[in-house]
């Protein structure tokens, strides 16, 4: 009965090991002869020596086989030292590439540091098996040919059994550089967000400052209540760049252009059809709503409330869109610059105009600021990712949302009614005004009534009655239709 033997690829300190190809040959050559042969490959598995004395334990080979070259030598008398600690009847074979190892292993007896660990060394050559440098498909054919070494079969059977631990330890390492490369990335993307809304920050503060020193107590309270109104747009605003976000980081900009493209050209538009009408609604009633809450006591808060209002009026020209779209495409170092740009125009405004006009000063600051970066992000997405606004539809949004508001400005300003009657018939004018002109002039359809439909139902209760107006355009649709 032919011995069991155990072939054994030592740990290698380089950073990308080798399979043992070599050990595979000579396993081949043994199965050929009819013995039982095993190989353990510890780098594949992420083994050292330590955890041999188990493995001997549960294989009970009858001869070990290690093979060593230059870089592991030291390893393989090391772990000879373990096999024969573990079992001094083990027979083991050291095996090499070449005459370097016999080299390596007669130094090493010269120095006592092998002592009896170590048996007769071999190498391949003596036993038709070629060395690893040798298996290139030439060279391996003619050894073939002339040494009639094992088949490609069995060879390859070898191979194959030692591509599995290897593709597990492969597909290990894969991971961790993947996860390396991962959290690099997330770093990368989110590092410059962090910073973006660092710098909002301190803008806002630095304003804040401005206002305190140049504006009086009473100027500060009739704009903070003026951006407490302007608080109701943002109703409208806030879901669309909650919902933006997710919907553009599902598209791939190189493999999808036409797909963004036309979902960014949507987005724009819907955004608008829902802001755009809100703020000409909040700006032609910003008198009668701030008096019918507070009195004339703020008498300089409507005039704030119409000027901050205007800066929801970008919708239409894709502001909502255009952070959302930049960042969802992993490019947030473009949206830090387009901030920076911001920042760079609001500071030299702020502190021109503020001590001049105190906070008709800020809101022009605030206005004026946001418009370059605004322009210079719709020039990046179009020469980046091929997409652009139609500004046919967002013109239509606009269009209507004025008509409505100047009939009802026109309106309410010939009533003498108290601010709150002013305030419900002048809702009440807009809403009907905007709902036959927008579909009258175009700037809605039936298919936006079903989408923005559906983009309501994130408003939770308050869905039902924001359909209501929905529901009257689509019907107005069918009778301009027929007409």
């Amino acid at each position: 009965m032919h011995p069991k033997i155990l072939l054994i690829n030592p740990p290698q300190t380089t950073r990308y090991p080798q399979p043992p190809l070599g050990l595979a040959m000579v396993a081949a050559l043994l199965e050929k002869n009819g013995y039982l042969v095993k190989i353990l490959d510890l780098p594949a598995l992420g083994l050292f020596e330590n955890s041999l004395p188990t493995i001997i334990h549960q294989e009970k080979p009858d001869v070990v086989g290690i093979t060593a070259m230059t870089p592991t030598i030291s390893s393989a008398v090391s772990m000879a030292k373990k096999v024969k600690e573990t079992n001094s009847n083990l027979q083991h074979i050291s095996r090499g590439t070449s005459n370097r190892h016999q080299l390596h292993i007669h130094r090493l007896r010269e120095n006592g540091t092998t002592q009896h660990y170590t048996s007769t060394p071999i190498h391949p050559e003596s036993h038709s098996i070629t060395s690893t440098r040798n298996l290139r498909p030439r060279r391996l054919r003619r050894h073939h040919r002339k040494h009639n070494s094992p088949s490609n079969l069995r060879i390859s059977k070898h191979c194959n059994a030692l591509h599995y631990p290897l593709q597990e330890h492969g597909e290990k390492q894969q991971r961790k550089i993947n996860n390396h490369r991962k959290h690099k990335n997330n770093v990368q993307v989110w590092l410059p967000l962090s910073i973006s809304a660092i710098l909002n920050g301190l803008v806002t503060q630095f304003h804040n400052f401005l206002i305190a020193i140049y504006c009086t107590n009473q100027l500060i309270g009739n704009y903070s209540v003026a951006t407490n109104f302007a608080v109701l747009i943002t109703f409208f605003a806030t879901p669309i760049t909650t919902v933006l976000f997710p919907a553009f980081s599902k598209l791939n900009a190189q493999k999808e252009k036409e797909t963004l493209g036309n979902i960014f050209q949507f987005s724009v538009k819907y955004a608008s059809l829902l802001v755009v009408p809100a703020t000409a609604l909040v700006i032609v009633l910003a008198q009668p709503a701030v008096f019918t809450l507070f009195g004339e006591k703020y008498a300089e808060a409507p005039l704030y409330l119409t000027l901050y209002a205007m800066i929801y009026l970008f919708s239409a020209f894709g502001s909502l869109s255009v952070g959302a779209l930049i960042n969802s495409q992993g490019q947030t170092k473009t949206n830090l610059k387009l901030n920076l740009m911001t920042l760079a125009t609001a500071l030299p405004l702020s502190i021109i105009l503020i001590p001049t006009y105190g906070i008709v000063g800020l809101i022009i600051t605030t206005l004026v600021s946001r418009f370059p970066s605004t322009i210079i992000g719709l020039w990046w997405i179009k020469k980046h990712l091929a997409a652009k606004i139609n500004l046919s539809s967002p013109a239509r949004i606009l269009l209507a949302s004025t008509l409505a508001a100047t009939i009802t400005y026109i309106t309410t300003s010939q009533l003498t009614q108290p601010p709150l009657i002013d305030l419900i018939a002048g809702t009440l004018i807009f809403l009907a005004t905007y709902i036959v002109a927008a579909p009258l002039m175009g700037a809605i359809n039936k298919t936006d009534t079903q989408n923005l439909k559906e983009t309501l139902e994130g408003f939770g209760p308050i869905s039902h009655i924001l359909k209501i107006p929905l529901n009257l355009i689509e019907r107005l649709i069918i009778i301009f239709q027929k007409s």
